[in-house]
């Protein structure tokens, strides 16, 4: 289809290692910015 893909390809994927840290880190910052959401709307209710 193209060079960009959305699926990981494993036969042009050099270090699938890599792709795991980067989705496990935008996973993490998605997760502290949730929670940092969450904690300002208590701040603000309270």
């Amino acid at each position: 289809m193209g060079t960009v893909s959305l699926q990981p390809d494993d036969s042009r994927n050099p270090d699938p290692a890599k792709v795991d840290l980067s989705l496990f880190i935008k996973d993490f910052f998605r997760i502290n910015i949730q929670i940092a959401l969450e904690f300002k709307a208590l701040i603000i209710f309270l």
